[in-house]
């Protein structure tokens, strides 16, 4: 489980780097000009999904690239998944679609907590919730490091389990979906 972890772990150490380097461009009277800023990738590009347009999501960390809008299967806006594959995770659909329905808890754990030593960053684990389409346990997936907000809603827990299965669950009547 610790690989898996091993991407959040260069994420925040990305995290802590650039919050370090802005800390000491702040610190100190230079009298020198300021650095030039960063080359700045080009923001996501829209996507047409039918009669909807759909957004991609920006990263705020020097090096990372912006997480591409998809079309999902069911025709609604989704998110390049790929990404994740650096953090370990891969889904079996690479556009994950965006608010994914679930209700949170009815017996589906929490996420592992992710292993990141000496970084002052904390990384919770991803909420459980029970995924209104398949009955089964998933993880709520809205925001990464605290910081980056995906809006997946209620994923596939199954990507996480180390190639183990997820639990099945009952979300009961008027379930709410885990998703903004």
């Amino acid at each position: 489980m610790q690989q898996r972890w091993m991407g959040f772990r260069s994420l925040a150490l990305g995290l802590a780097l650039a919050a370090g380097a802005a800390a000491a461009s702040c610190a100190g009277d230079s009298k020198e000009d300021p650095p030039p800023p960063p080359p700045h990738n080009d923001g996501p590009t829209p996507k047409e999904c039918g009669d909807l347009t759909c957004e991609g999501v920006e990263v705020p960390i020097k090096g990372y690239d912006p997480l591409e809008p998809c079309c999902a299967d069911n025709g609604e806006c989704g998110l390049d998944s790929t990404f994740l594959a650096s953090f370990g995770i891969s889904f079996g659909e690479a556009c994950q679609a965006k608010n994914q329905p679930g209700a949170t808890g009815h017996g589906c754990p929490d996420s592992a907590k992710p292993m990141i030593p000496n970084l002052p960053i904390n990384v919770d684990p991803f909420k459980g919730c029970c995924r209104l389409d398949t009955h089964t346990c998933g993880y709520e997936l809205n925001e990464l490091v605290g910081l980056i907000k995906v809006d997946l809603g209620c994923v596939d827990s199954t990507p996480f389990l180390d190639g183990g299965t997820a639990m099945e669950c009952d979300p009961g009547e008027g379930a709410g979906g885990a998703g903004p």
